[in-house]
């Protein structure tokens, strides 16, 4: 039986959906990017090697998002999420109407004293915070591009993405033809995508024609406006197809199998991405891995089911970017509806991975790391009968580390203790033989 294979192509823009859930955009937001840039890029007779390249940029471009949401929580003390995605791309309310939407977000649940001592420190410290988060937010993202072994052009453009033609961007206030020419061109795709997405696409060419020589180079936002102007356009951005774009990435047709250290290092930096989001799960999917492994080698499974669970584990939490800090981090008990926000993590796992074709046990055994064998668990209530031994051995890897770090609520356990807690639950709520496995690795 040949060995499982994905093309890299498939796996990156699938995993480009969880950066999606990352900024509060449209499910596809990326790639959507990714098309208007290279139309335009087509339309300006850019190389191929640049399109390509512009194209890889706007899937990753918010891949280093995550690691500065935490400190947006830490000023909001609320849904940060919200914030990033509202600010996005958008320069045009008045100052009132900024206040007003800060004001909605921090600290809900704070007393009235409280809230208006956070308002006043977000007002003051976001302002202040702001270029230096946009800072570490594109480095990481270059550094993350970097990585995955994608050239310096590719780099660069989501190193630079947030310069405007004016000046008044940032990090570094480039101006002008300073900046590197695909990182205006991601900006600008990023915009056009934003804004027809929140109003239409008239609106959208109205805005971006009121920025040209301000955001944008002329040349760019004259080449857009062209095309734009034309509603097959919009199809080939909103469906990828259609009459006359039948482009692909160069390069990216290459296929990985499981045990591929290539598709190791994308499924790492991806998982790398979603633990990056708080100090409460740094390394986590990575431990959770590694465990599941060893308890699946531990148990016997064939050698192919083995590199399934161990992507599986890596990836398990993928769906987590969709929650906000302010959920996971909170010491506090959760309301029913931030359960609710939790519980539905597992689905968007699952979700994106099984946009994978090749994926379709993978995204399974990661989608059910919270179900139980006796039907208590989420997102669906599976019983054991409904379970696969993948799932259930991510589901015992992933407490087993869980229990032992630390959390807002709580300071990690003791190894005895873990397995002590893990041993209640054996039968009911986690997989006897996966226990029994585990107890015998450490």
């Amino acid at each position: 039986m040949p060995a499982m294979t994905v093309k890299r192509s498939e796996l990156l823009d699938a995993l480009s959906l969880s950066l999606d859930l990352i900024m509060g955009q449209r499910s596809g937001h990326c790639r959507r990017t990714g098309r208007i840039a290279v139309l335009v890029a087509q339309e300006l007779r850019m190389s191929e090697d640049d399109q390509t390249a512009v194209f890889h940029a706007a899937l990753l471009k918010d891949s280093g998002c995550s690691a500065v949401r935490g400190a947006y929580y830490q000023v909001l003390r609320g849904d940060e999420i919200k914030f990033i995605s509202d600010g996005t791309a958008e320069n045009e309310s008045s100052l009132a109407d900024f206040v007003r939407e800060l004001a909605s977000l921090v600290a809900p649940e704070a007393n009235p004293i409280e809230r208006a001592t956070r308002i006043m420190g977000a007002l003051y410290n976001i302002p202040k915070k702001h270029v230096s988060l946009i800072g570490t937010r594109v480095e990481r993202g270059a550094s993350i591009a970097g990585k995955l072994g994608f050239p310096a052009k590719t780099q660069d453009a989501v190193r630079c993405y947030f310069e405007r033609w004016d000046g008044k961007g940032a990090p570094r206030r480039m101006r002008g033809g300073i900046i590197p020419p695909l990182a205006q061109l991601l900006s600008l795709a990023m915009c056009a995508e934003v804004l027809s997405t929140k109003y239409d696409t008239d609106s959208a060419r109205e805005i971006m024609g009121k920025r040209r020589q301000e955001w944008f180079d002329g040349a760019f936002v004259d080449a857009f406006l062209k095309l734009s102007a034309d509603t097959s356009f919009w199809r080939k951005v909103e469906e990828g197809g259609g009459e006359g774009f039948d482009w692909e990435p160069a390069g990216d047709d290459v296929e990985l199998a499981l045990d591929d250290e290539r598709l190791r290092n994308i499924a790492s930096v991806f998982a790398d991405v979603v633990d990056s989001k708080s100090e409460f799960t740094a390394s986590h999917s990575e431990e959770v891995s590694f465990v599941a492994e060893g308890i699946a080698r531990t148990m016997g499974l064939t050698d192919d089911l083995v590199q399934q669970i161990r992507v599986a584990a890596l990836l398990h939490d993928i769906g987590k970017l969709s929650v906000p800090n302010s959920i996971l981090d909170k010491p506090g008990k959760l309301t029913d509806e931030q359960w609710d926000v939790v519980r539905n993590h597992p689905a968007h796992t699952q979700s994106i991975l099984g946009t994978i074709g090749a994926f379709e046990d993978v995204a399974h055994m990661a989608g059910d790391h919270h179900e139980r064998p006796d039907g208590a668990g989420y997102p669906n209530g599976k019983s054991r009968g409904d379970l696969d031994v993948g799932g259930r051995v991510i589901a015992v890897a992933d407490v087993y580390q869980a229990l032992k770090a630390d959390r807002p609520y709580r300071e990690g356990l003791e190894e005895s203790r873990v397995m002590e807690m893990l041993s209640e639950s054996a039968g009911s709520g986690l997989d006897s033989d996966a226990i029994n496995a585990l107890r015998k690795l450490f």
